[in-house]
């Protein structure tokens, strides 16, 4: 059987020589035997188009062609794309690199599921020494979800591509790639591949560092034309325009909240929980009895709201943390625009753990293991920490988190990425609804 033919879409500009031939490199190491490499370089004023010429001397099978002028990702992109013949398509970031059986285990994917139009692997973040400092296990996909954003190493079919309105060229900013996904996950299944095959360079001058290169929702021109961000409104139930939570009535309210998709509005807040948080907390707050709760991770502030709500029952002083500020309205709760991992916030919470009475640390934050690892050597004993995104195991949250009809799509901290030295498992039945409670003893 002839087995398909993979296309590597490569952009290049100006600055990504050294990482190019890294890249390329690792393309030429592919057990997978039947690709091709298309470099679309967008106008570099350097040596970068001059070392990618070279690089496809190395093999037949690399491709490069330079636009007439500089167009931008999302314009190259669908440039690049004309370019490509192969009956799968992929983008390797040109200062990113793949693992020698990237593309085998991509191509298996869809050759057991021909119905698949769009596919993920998981990922790393390496350094320039090629060496991977952090990996990142991406979520399984939601296929209902409106939204869905790019993650790497994604593979999509020319025949789902072909179906779509192609790479969204209205995007000012390198937004396309969700677009696209938003676009085919919206006709055709979509699946992840649980190995890490994709390193993303996160070294400290690299782009991915250095350069605010998606922008946010909220202050995006492209808005009004953008797929992604109008699939995230009916998600959120956002205002397109305004991009602010739909008001909508008390009465309304509970049917809401039990929404299965465990994002909704929250008395127009953004909240991402598993609705059955709203049945645990009370009776938790209830056999706890805390002085103090301080949350890291306010988000969209929806959870913040409710334990705000519950401060006021349980009678505890409640604050919270986040690094950036996306709520559409000052809040009725205390809100520190602060980072939570140095300085003046750190120092903050630290003063609040050490208060007199029994202190709650609620740890939602974006790098979850190292906040309950940072803070719980501060807790004093039968203080408590919970983090959110929590299971026991990987298998554990596939067996009983990932199915219906409670599905929690999301896991970001595991019992292996915890230091439970004097830290006790407690309350262990908001595992279902993906909270980790313990307890410092």
């Amino acid at each position: 059987m002839e087995i398909p033919k993979v296309s590597i879409m490569m952009l290049c500009h100006t600055g990504r020589g050294e990482g190019l031939t890294r890249s390329v490199k690792s393309v030429l190491a592919q057990t997978y035997p039947n690709w091709e490499l298309v470099i679309q370089d967008d106008c570099s004023t350097d040596s970068t188009y001059t070392i990618a010429k070279l690089l496809a001397e190395q093999d037949k099978r690399i491709k490069v062609f330079r636009n007439e002028e500089n167009l931008g990702a999302p314009r190259n992109r669908a440039t690049a794309v004309k370019n490509m013949t192969g009956v799968l398509l992929c983008h390797v970031d040109s200062d990113d690199y793949i693992y020698p059986h990237a593309l085998a285990f991509m191509v298996q994917a869809f050759m057991k599921n021909p119905k698949l139009g769009f596919a993920f692997s998981d990922m790393a973040y390496g350094d320039n020494t090629d060496k991977a400092i952090s990996y990142a296990l991406n979520d399984e996909p939601v296929q209902e979800q409106p939204c869905q954003g790019w993650r790497s190493l994604g593979m999509y079919t020319r025949g789902a591509y072909e179906q779509t309105d192609g790479y969204n060229t209205k995007l000012l900013h390198t937004c396309e790639d969700g677009d696209l996904a938003t676009q085919i996950a919206a006709k055709f299944p979509i699946a992840r591949v649980g190995h890490v095959l994709y390193v993303a360079n996160a070294a400290e001058d690299s782009e991915h560092i250095t350069v605010t290169h998606k922008i946010d929702c909220a202050t995006c021109p492209c808005r009004p034309d953008c797929n992604y961000a109008k699939g995230f409104a009916v998600l959120a139930n956002y205002d397109l325009d305004t991009w602010e939570p739909i008001k909508i009535t008390e009465d309304a309210q509970e049917d809401y909240t039990c929404s299965s998709k465990g994002i909704f509005n929250y008395k127009n807040y953004f909240m991402q929980q598993n609705n059955r948080i709203f049945d645990y907390l009370p009776e938790f707050f209830q056999e706890h009895q805390f002085d103090h709760v301080v949350e890291i991770g306010t988000s969209g502030g929806g959870f913040s709201l409710y334990l705000h709500e519950l401060s006021n029952t349980y009678n505890f002083t409640f604050r919270t943390y986040d690094v950036e500020n996306k709520l559409h309205e000052a809040p009725p709760f205390d809100f520190r625009h602060k980072s939570a991992w140095d300085g003046e916030g750190y120092n903050e919470i630290i003063d609040t753990l050490n208060l007199p009475g029994k202190v709650l640390l609620v740890v939602d934050g974006g790098d979850k293991p190292k906040e309950i690892n940072l803070y719980s050597s501060h807790l004093k004993t039968n203080d408590v920490v919970m983090c959110h995104d929590y299971a026991p195991t990987k298998q554990y949250h596939e067996e009983h988190l990932g199915t219906t009809p409670y599905r929690w799509n999301w896991l970001e901290i595991e019992e292996k990425d915890i230091d439970r030295t004097n830290l006790e498992a407690i309350n262990t039945n908001l595992v279902d609804v993906a909270w980790g409670v313990f307890r410092k003893t």
